[in-house]
């Protein structure tokens, strides 16, 4: 390979690498978050099934919150809302371990223990952090669409 070949490669290269660590725009960020929230609307949306199928969509809906969070933390978002994002992507991955619970209470067909489950919905704490850190986000100039609305 002839030199002034490899250089314009090598200056390409680092080009590249030098884009993957910019931090998105707000735009982008909104796209973002919406995004990674509509996966897990639909996850949710699909637990309204059956007693037999609830805990398969359970553990769907834990990915979908594990995978939303990863990609929370993964993306760089503008520095303004760089720690709500984190304690959003925090919140996603704490309530998608409390679906445990939810999940063993399925599996074992046991309607009391589902019900007292989604009786304390209101006062979960994971749930609160997702909803206080998108407000944060939001009172930032954010529209993050479903995930905070209000």
């Amino acid at each position: 390979m002839r030199p002034q070949r490899a250089l314009v490669l090598a200056a390409a290269a680092l080009a590249l690498l030098a884009g993957c660590g910019a931090r998105l725009s707000k735009a982008q960020y909104e796209h973002e978050v919406r995004s990674v929230y509509e996966n897990v609307r639909r996850a949710f949306r699909e637990t309204k099934v059956g007693e037999a199928r609830l805990p398969a969509r359970i553990v769907a809906a834990q990915q979908a919150l594990r995978s939303s969070a990863r990609k929370l933390e993964d993306s760089k978002p503008p520095s303004r809302v760089e720690k709500p994002n984190h304690e959003l992507a925090e919140g996603m991955r704490d309530y998608a371990d409390e679906l445990d619970e939810l999940r063993r209470a399925a599996e074992a067909h046991d309607a009391k223990a589902v019900a007292a489950f989604n009786a304390r919905l209101s006062q979960d704490e994971a749930i609160e952090r997702i909803g206080e850190a998108a407000e944060k986000i939001r009172s930032e100039g954010y529209d993050l669409g479903p995930i905070a609305s209000g």
